[in-house]
């Protein structure tokens, strides 16, 4: 089965649909700030000790065909959303050995970075633009689950954002915000959710 996919811009009102792709396949926007140019990425999930491959698609290049590029390292991107960065392009995804990763490809180059991430041992998590940087939330509370993003019932929430701090390093820097109980613990109710809507500007 084959879906078609539309990239749609706003303020022009142009679209564009994408060369048709397999279901299953998840893609993510970059954009080259340098070139001015957007790509389109679509990893093929496998677990092979080969690595997998990758499928490339430029965009405003006249006719637009899929390019595949190999990977060093064989993963499967979750289900989270990808954010591009300056130039760079994050996912989440676990390697063959259920590592935890964020994969940074840069848009310009085509290359790709695997940063071990053992700190992601909860379901519910996203990416954010940190003040420029990458970040990663995570929700954490006590003697509850996670499924699909939302909180069941805890007597106490904490919010964590991991941020980015060097690439090539692999440093991050952890802050953490305990929400209180009265506002975000049990409203009475059978269960309460919370939703990260987004980061402003300057960080709030």
């Amino acid at each position: 089965e084959h879906i078609a996919h539309v990239i749609c811009n706003p303020s022009s009102g142009e679209t564009v649909f994408l060369p048709k792709r397999r279901t299953g396949h998840k893609s993510f926007l970059g954009f080259d700030p340098i070139d001015k140019v957007f790509k389109v990425v679509s990893p093929i999930a496998g677990r092979s000790p080969y690595g997998c491959i990758h499928n490339i698609l430029t965009l405003g290049t006249g006719e637009m065909r899929w390019r595949k590029i190999q990977c060093s390292l064989s993963h499967c991107s979750d289900s989270s959303g990808g954010i591009c960065i300056n130039g760079a392009l994050y996912y989440l995804a676990t390697g063959r050995d259920y590592t935890s990763y964020v994969v940074c490809f840069d848009v310009r180059s085509e290359n790709f970075k695997f940063i071990q991430a053992d700190f992601m041992v909860y379901k519910a998590r996203s990416l954010i633009n940190y003040k420029g940087k990458l970040g990663v939330i995570i929700w954490t509370g006590h003697n509850s689950g996670y499924l699909g993003g939302k909180i069941g019932l805890n007597r106490t929430h904490e919010l964590h954002i991991w941020v980015l701090e060097d690439v090539v390093k692999h440093d991050w820097s952890e802050y953490a915000y305990t929400l209180p109980d009265d506002k975000f613990g049990y409203t009475g109710r059978r269960v309460s959710y919370l939703t990260l809507l987004g980061v402003t500007a300057t960080g709030q």
